[in-house]
């Protein structure tokens, strides 16, 4: 390890578990319990707690990263086959940094222009690309199950 001008290896080391992640070891591998933004003591069992309670999409780890005007707000983005589509997904990302949960509609056209799988990479919850006997389109526009609904 090397050590900085002025730093001691007991301070390094402090460094070290202070920078620890989430899974209840510091960077050299031994057992701790860990400290959380106050300074206070974090038990191992808090630890694991909060791992297995994280959302199972990584993109939803930018919800209310930019504010909470829309938090709990539903809201369907629906995609046409324009040049537009190529934008869709910066939308959609916006406003999940905001607070809303989006579920994009892509129309035939949109899909040839941009891959359903990147809007499902976007907002984390499928994409609705055509209509099938689950109807989509009911459980989207019923009422009182989405707040706003965007044509792009």
């Amino acid at each position: 390890m090397a050590v900085r001008k002025g730093t001691s290896r007991k301070n390094m080391a402090k460094k070290n578990t202070a920078r620890s992640n989430t899974t209840g070891k510091d960077i050299a591998g031994k057992d701790i319990a860990g400290k959380d933004i106050a300074g206070k003591d974090i038990a191992k069992n808090d630890i694991a707690e909060k791992n297995t309670t994280r959302n199972t999409h990584p993109s939803l780890d930018i919800v209310d990263s930019y504010g909470t005007e829309l938090s709990g707000k539903k809201i369907v983005l629906c995609v046409a086959g324009s040049v537009a589509a190529y934008k869709a997904i910066e939308l959609a990302r916006l406003l999940m940094r905001h607070g809303a949960d989006v579920t994009c509609v892509a129309s035939n056209a949109a899909t040839k222009l941009v891959q359903p799988e990147y809007f499902r990479w976007a907002t984390g919850n499928s994409v609705i690309t055509k209509l099938t006997g689950n109807l989509e389109h009911v459980k989207l526009a019923d009422y009182n199950r989405s707040d706003m609904i965007i044509v792009y």
